[in-house]
């Protein structure tokens, strides 16, 4: 809790995240006008502000008020705390009540894990595909540059050197490229979620060494990978042919 206390919470008082509050300026006292569910305008009074807004939303009211006003006068989901007793009660209100389904918690921790696996595969195939994007493009880049450069690879090799002498060359050039680009990288993703943690949750965001590791090191691969692939197909051609062909 920031400001104020959630026992006061109760008719026109309300509760507020502390993103809420500071994107509208708000401090505890002051009325917040709103339009609630079916349209109907009100004045609600800010009574608290709580720093984490996971599981809790931006707003918290009078459970009477919000009924009132809701296209469907019921709870959406209600957690009781019980044994079998509780369990025996909750299956007797199921069976008078259509529609409403008693779960364990076991149960209930089941359908949220399958919730989040099928809205994990949207994020993951949405990453996928960026990641496919970003190598196709860094391929495409690696090729281009390794074409303009025929006729130097052609030199080196006319001087002596083998065809490993110029992909480890290629290869060494590409080596700061892709600190740099992975510096970059790291400092982009840095700025551009260094308020979600706070902003939603509270807590600072953790990402797992290993995960990190694993996708820096698959990028700087990829990116050599690369450089040494497209410098070995361009060195095909034989020295006299390369150079005319630039010619």
């Amino acid at each position: 809790m920031v400001h104020g206390s959630l026992g006061d919470v109760g008719g026109d008082a309300v509760a507020v995240s502390r993103v809420f509050a500071d994107g509208g300026h708000l401090r505890v006292g002051d009325n917040v006008p709103v339009r609630m569910a079916d349209t109907t305008a009100a004045t609600f009074r800010v009574a608290a502000i709580y720093d984490r807004a996971a599981g809790l939303g931006d707003v918290l009211l009078d459970p009477a008020v919000a009924r009132r006003h809701s296209a469907v006068p019921a709870d959406t989901a209600l957690f009781v705390a019980g044994g079998a007793a509780a369990g025996r009660s909750l299956a007797r209100y199921a069976a008078d009540h259509p529609g409403v389904r008693p779960l364990n918690r076991r149960q209930y921790l089941d359908t949220v894990h399958a919730s989040n696996v099928d809205g994990g595969w949207g994020v993951w195939l949405i990453v996928g595909l960026a990641a496919v994007f970003a190598a196709l493009a860094l391929i495409n880049t690696a090729a281009m540059t390794t074409t303009e450069r025929r006729d130097e690879l052609a030199t080196i090799r006319l001087l002596g050197g083998t065809a490993g002498h110029a992909v480890r060359m290629v290869t060494l050039e590409m080596l700061p490229t892709v600190v740099a680009a992975l510096g970059a990288g790291a400092a982009i993703v840095a700025v551009a979620v260094a308020g979600v943690p706070r902003g939603l949750t509270g807590f600072p965001l953790v990402a797992p060494l290993e995960l990190v590791a694993g996708l820096a090191a698959g990028a700087a691969i990829l990116g050599l990978l690369a450089a040494a692939v497209t410098t070995r197909l361009a060195l095909r051609a034989s020295p006299a042919e390369a150079m005319r062909g630039r010619e």
